[in-house]
């Protein structure tokens, strides 16, 4: 089930209320309208790119300011790296080996870094 925050109906019910609830900023310009999604698992890249034809639209018809962020954007993108994670764990483990003096003191930070980023990024922290 797809849920809302809704700024102008807080507003309507008593500006404190909104201000406090972090949707509407002090001066009333700024508001936050947050969309939930439901499990990420039943989403897709078409339902991704539906939201951003949307909110495209919108920000052609309205004179406001939109902007979008958070993981939903990142769920469907092929994440970036693979070599900079290698040189990035090879760096570690030259400066972790002789801070630790052990190869297994140095290979602990290193294995959890390396689950880190093998982990899917949808799995529950």
């Amino acid at each position: 089930m797809l849920g809302t925050s809704d700024p102008a109906g807080t507003l309507a019910t008593g500006g404190d209320a909104a201000v406090r609830g972090g949707l509407v900023s002090a001066d009333g310009r700024i508001a936050v309208v947050r969309v939930q999604y439901p499990d990420q698992s039943r989403l897709s890249a078409e339902d991704l790119d539906a939201l951003v034809e949307l909110v495209d639209r919108l920000r052609a018809e309205l004179p406001l300011r939109i902007e979008m962020g958070g993981n939903f954007f990142y769920a469907f993108s092929d994440p970036d790296g693979g070599v900079s994670e290698l040189i990035g764990l090879l760096a570690a483990a030259a400066i972790l080996f002789p801070a630790f003096g052990s190869l297994v003191a140095a290979a602990l930070p290193i294995g959890m870094a390396v689950f880190g980023l093998t982990r899917p990024s949808g799995s529950p922290r």
